[in-house]
């Protein structure tokens, strides 16, 4: 696939699947040299953190492959296969006993799409799109690293205590702690575990 439609498709796939997006990210950048198919399966099975991500790892693979993000690289008894795992698996000319090993290597394209996300989504850049709030994302990030975590609840009763936002939780209330909650999921320093928030280590290296 051309370097500027995969950046265009990975682009999209990450903007439409907001849980995924770091799974996708981490994959690409596991991958900068080429890496057994399996382990990058794993590796990202490993990075699963909220219950949300409910795509398997094989799954993940399959699409930033169809994407343009991943180049699968196949082997036959070492030697490099010059073809696709469909067209291997109906070729008569490789023997049953034959050592079929599979990899995956990023390509231009999924290696740019992951750095661009990771910057997009630094916690720098949030705090800079929000200064009015990093109070509260600070606050919620401090109540979150207890070891027992915070519910939405404690945190918003912690945030009316810190007088960042009203008294009350009404609808007519602007901001409310999910705000600070969803957000700082979304960029990495807050994940939901065992039906509470806890800080992420990213969460803790701002703090």
């Amino acid at each position: 696939m051309e370097y500027e439609k995969a950046v265009v498709a990975l682009d999209i796939l990450l903007g439409k699947e907001p849980a995924n997006e770091g799974l996708y990210a981490s994959a690409l950048e596991f991958c900068e040299n080429r890496v057994s198919e399996q382990e990058t399966v794993d590796y990202v099975e490993s990075q699963k953190r909220t219950i949300q991500q409910i795509k398997d790892g094989e799954s993940i693979i399959a699409i930033l492959i169809h994407r343009g993000g991943l180049e699968r690289i196949l082997t036959v008894d070492g030697e490099l296969y010059d073809g696709s795992l469909e067209e291997l698996q109906v070729d008569d000319s490789i023997s049953d006993d034959a050592e079929i090993e599979s990899y995956v290597q990023s390509t231009q394209a999924g290696l740019d799409v992951a750095r661009s996300f990771r910057i997009s989504n630094s916690l720098e850049t949030l705090f800079g799109e929000a200064p009015q709030f990093v109070p509260g994302f600070t606050v919620v990030l401090q109540q979150c690293t207890a070891e027992e975590g915070k519910t939405t609840n404690e945190l918003q009763d912690a945030l009316i205590a810190a007088g960042i936002i009203g008294p009350g939780n009404t609808e007519a209330q602007v901001i409310h702690a999910s705000y600070f909650t969803s957000k700082l999921e979304r960029y990495g320093a807050l994940v939901w575990d065992r039906k509470r928030w806890r800080t992420t280590e990213k969460g803790e290296a701002v703090l």
